[in-house]
């Protein structure tokens, strides 16, 4: 038997269902958060393929341009309670740590690191 105490039946949900249907499921309203925590919960099961489909999604999310609710299109961003989980979760050199990294490189700006959620993402 395997104990994770500190993960939330939510993620772990998720987790199951990827292995089940090969899809990443995410039940929490903040995806980026879901995200995190499912990678996290991959490094501890040892799951690459599972950790690697968690990247692609974050990476998918990250592409689509969405519109806030000043009516601005703007690109939703790992924001830092994401970032950290990714972080506090998994060791140094990791490829979501690296991915976090490319992605505030890329597309992100002095300001994305901190917000807490996403919708407070400004063009």
């Amino acid at each position: 038997m395997v104990s994770l105490p500190e993960d939330d039946a939510t993620t772990f949900r998720s987790y199951v269902q990827w292995l089940y249907t090969r899809r990443i499921v995410y039940y929490e309203e903040w995806y980026y958060m879901a995200f995190a925590k499912m990678y996290t919960l991959g490094e501890k099961l040892l799951d690459r393929d599972f950790q690697d489909r968690v990247l692609d999604a974050i990476v998918a999310e990250v592409r689509e341009l969405k519109q806030n609710a000043s009516g601005h299109v703007v690109r939703e961003m790992p924001v830092k309670s994401a970032v950290d989980v990714i972080y506090q979760g998994t060791p140094a050199g990791s490829p979501g740590r690296r991915l976090m990294v490319g992605l505030h490189l890329r597309h992100g700006n002095k300001g994305f690191l901190d917000r807490e959620r996403p919708e407070e993402n400004k063009p």
